[in-house]
């Protein structure tokens, strides 16, 4: 008779070990993974219910690995993909940051403006005071106009998208940020 295969001779060898198909179409042996528990198949179910952790924090709180968490939340039909959030919490950045140049270059033109109050009371023979005041003047004042600029830059560029993406909700949002985008 023949040669017992291998893959009978290492499942009755170790019964920790099993067949898998490799891509390149042999059979390999591999550990076989234990079944998850069904409680803890729920928890996971759960935690991606409530929809407030990714997955490696999903992950983590039950203390299995992440493909497996990806593994249950593709046969549940949960998806990752935070596309609208993440857009929400971006869009929310942006305008935090663009009141924060704002500030900031209202308080570069003020601090010029004292730069520019503070020369009279100077010595008239000390140039050198003189021409610091001058140039740290200069220097807030172009930090101030860069600011505007930058911020005009990037309103034009949002503009640009908007109508580019030809999304009407775009063209109105843009236009109530102060754009001139509305149709």
């Amino acid at each position: 008779m023949g040669e017992t295969p291998p893959w009978e001779r290492a499942a009755s060898a170790s019964p920790k070990r099993a067949l898998r198909a490799v891509p390149s179409g042999r059979a390999t042996l591999a550990r076989a993974t234990p079944a998850l528990p069904p409680a803890k198949r729920e928890q996971v179910i759960a935690l991606l219910a409530e929809g407030k952790l990714g997955r490696n924090a999903v992950a983590r709180a039950s203390g299995i690995s992440g493909s497996t968490v990806s593994r249950i939340a593709a046969d549940v039909g949960h998806d990752f993909a935070r596309a609208t959030q993440t857009a929400a919490a971006s869009a929310a950045r942006s305008a935090d940051q663009r009141a924060d140049r704002r500030r900031l270059a209202d308080r570069l033109v003020v601090e010029a403006e004292a730069d520019l109050d503070r020369r009279p009371r100077l010595d008239p023979a000390d140039t050198r005071a003189a021409a610091d005041l001058a140039r740290s003047s200069a220097a807030l004042v172009r930090a101030a106009v860069d600011l505007d600029r930058l911020e005009l830059d990037r309103a034009r560029s949002e503009r640009e998208a908007a109508v580019n993406s030809g999304s009407d909700l775009d063209l109105y949002l843009t236009h109530l940020a102060g754009g001139e985008a509305a149709s």
